[in-house]
């Protein structure tokens, strides 16, 4: 139903939740051809090789706070977002 009103934005809210390891990929190719139709979406996700497939642009929140927003690159390389989610810095 969202497709067919051919929004300009759409929100998704981890779309990965719930779907089977054998379908992540044909759901990201739906979501990365809606982009590409020049659509803007914006998604919340935790599954992080979509993400990382799919951004242009990366923000990472820990704990309500916004400690990055960059590529993807230079999210993955930013010391405090590894130090949150891995526990040290590479």
């Amino acid at each position: 139903m969202l497709i067919a009103m051919e929004p300009r934005v759409i929100l998704l809210d981890e779309p990965m939740a719930g779907v089977g390891s054998a379908d992540v990929p044909a759901l990201t190719e739906v979501i990365r051809g809606l982009h590409r139709g020049g659509r803007t979406v914006l998604m919340v996700e935790h599954h992080m090789d979509v993400v990382l497939g799919l951004a242009d642009r990366v923000a990472v929140m820990h704990h309500g706070e916004l400690l990055a927003a960059d590529s993807p690159e230079a999210v993955m390389a930013n010391p405090t977002v590894q130090s949150a989610y891995l526990g040290t810095a590479a």
